[in-house]
């Protein structure tokens, strides 16, 4: 038996955590084992590869479930966020009386939509599920309702 002691609970999490950042930065295993120990965990090759495998194994087995938990999990955040800023954009422009305060909040909330269109422009349409969804080719134009009404 190992004198090692096996980490447990928030240790775990936090040794996981530096784990996956170290996968990132595509680190072999004896630069993750010295980084671990300059954190002040010790664990063995054999143990850093057992973490490795619960990292995987978490992650999702194709590339849909990873992306789906990694991804599109942050997508929804992001979108919170961004209705914040809009609200938070809307009660500075209602506040205040400067006008150059006024311009700032309608560039915040304009921003803020912007870039919610571009988050959702990057979502794939494997994952746009729901009802109000629409295709561009789904939409009818406006146009065509009152062809009679010409400008």
């Amino acid at each position: 038996m190992s004198k090692e002691e096996y980490l447990k609970g928030e240790k775990k999490e936090r040794v996981l955590g530096s784990i996956q950042k170290y996968i990132a930065y595509r680190m072999d295993n004896d630069e993750m084992i010295n980084n671990l120990k300059d954190l002040g965990y010790d664990i063995s090759e054999r143990t850093l590869r057992r973490y490795k495998q619960e990292i995987r194994e978490n992650a999702g087995n194709t590339i849909s479930e990873i992306y789906q938990h990694e991804i599109v999990d942050n997508f929804i955040e992001d979108i919170f966020t961004m209705k914040q800023l809009q609200r938070e954009g809307w009660r500075e422009y209602n506040v205040t009386r400067v006008p150059h305060n006024k311009l700032k909040a309608l560039a915040l909330v304009r921003n803020a939509t912007l870039d919610k269109f571009k988050l959702y422009g990057n979502v794939p349409f494997k994952f746009r599920l729901g009802k109000k969804l629409r295709n561009a080719y789904d939409i009818k134009d406006a146009g065509d309702e009152h062809k009679d009404l010409k400008n």
